[in-house]
């Protein structure tokens, strides 16, 4: 739609208001006194900090049709426009270990927190995985199907995964990407990759819209929906 081939703008407030919330969350954790963290505004607080990570996760996911989208409708190369949002995939699992570096670097941490798996270790991989899905299918309804598919399977799988006892035998360094492992898992595959395909879901109806009116409605769309959900 040439009218909302602009930057969306919303898109970036959300982006805006997840990093403002992961700060809230992050500040008052680190610096609450501990009488202070029995009361009740300190939970409504703790609260309001768990939706930093996943509006960060579904946002990936939105950008990952949007942009290879837009790369398609420049090249029409589908194949080369997958590759490059897995690229970026790809920057942000090499920046997750960037942060960790100095993270370990700056808190004269043990070595093993090297490994530890945090948020952005999760989002580059699901990144790279959404972006494959979009340029291995070539129709929207077959990618709509895939990210549901693979939405419903993180989902759903989870609890298989947390129990399961087979997974006990890999690498801590490995299963704490899968399920918590203490002392290395922040954030794990199953279910975070979840919210990841979730926002690819919305992403893939909204780089179809043509129209600011379609826009507009498909978005009331989705704010009504999750009024329901909820």
């Amino acid at each position: 739609m040439s009218e909302t081939r602009s930057r969306r703008g919303y898109l970036d407030l959300l982006r805006g208001l997840a990093v403002l919330i992961m700060i809230e969350a992050h500040v008052l954790d680190s610096w609450t006194r501990f009488p202070d963290r029995q009361t009740r505004q300190f939970a409504y607080a703790m609260v309001l900090g768990g939706f930093g990570a996943p509006l960060f996760l579904f946002l990936a996911g939105v950008a990952v049709p949007l942009s290879a989208g837009s790369k398609f409708r420049r090249t029409g190369d589908r194949s080369a426009a997958s590759r490059a949002v897995s690229r970026r995939g790809l920057e942000v699992f090499g920046l997750a270990f960037l942060f960790r570096l100095q993270a370990w670097v700056l808190g004269w941490s043990a070595a093993r927190s090297l490994l530890k798996v945090d948020i952005l270790n999760i989002m580059g991989p699901s990144i790279m995985a959404a972006a494959s899905i979009w340029g291995a299918l070539t129709t929207v309804k077959g990618r709509l199907l895939a990210f549901s598919a693979a939405m419903l399977a993180v989902t759903f799988l989870s609890p298989i995964v947390r129990n399961i006892s087979i997974l006990s035998a890999l690498p801590d360094a490995i299963e704490a990407y899968l399920r918590p492992v203490g002392g290395l898992s922040n954030f794990v595959f199953f279910p975070w990759a979840g919210f990841v395909f979730a926002g690819a879901i919305v992403g893939l109806v909204l780089d179809g819209l043509r129209t600011r009116q379609q826009e507009h409605l498909a978005n009331l769309g989705f704010a009504l929906s999750g009024i329901v959900m909820t």
